[in-house]
């Protein structure tokens, strides 16, 4: 039969690995939420390549003044188009690395409360 400071030591041992586990999902969340904010980067520039790219053709390749002129536009706009992309993946990355920052306070305040009353508990 297991005495009390058996069960106890079961319970913080327990409490300790849900702890490890849930900043684990924690973490790969982070990493998820990065590389996302990478790829939606990747496709405004993909977007301001085609975008620029049927502009040219718009420009080139078709006689009538009206296509011609979006065209212009079309080519105009693909810079602006990576620039807003720019804008929200940096805003993204900086709100990422403030919640980082954050969640390592938490971490480090909770780890300091659980260590003081471990040592009070092992005290008494």
């Amino acid at each position: 039969m297991p005495t009390q400071d058996d069960l106890a030591r079961e319970r913080t041992e327990l409490s300790e690995l849900r702890t490890g586990m849930a900043t684990e999902r924690t973490d790969l969340a982070y990493e998820r939420t990065a590389l996302t904010n990478s790829q939606t980067f990747l496709a405004y520039c993909r977007t301001a390549i085609g975008t620029f790219a049927a502009g040219i053709g718009m420009f080139e390749f078709i006689d009538n003044p009206e296509i011609v002129h979006i065209g212009m536009g079309m080519m105009i706009a693909s810079p602006i188009i990576v620039i807003i992309g720019a804008i929200h993946f940096l805003r993204v990355r900086h709100r990422l690395e403030r919640e980082a920052e954050r969640r390592k306070q938490v971490a480090a305040r909770i780890e300091q409360e659980y260590r003081e009353a471990h040592e009070e508990q092992s005290e008494n």
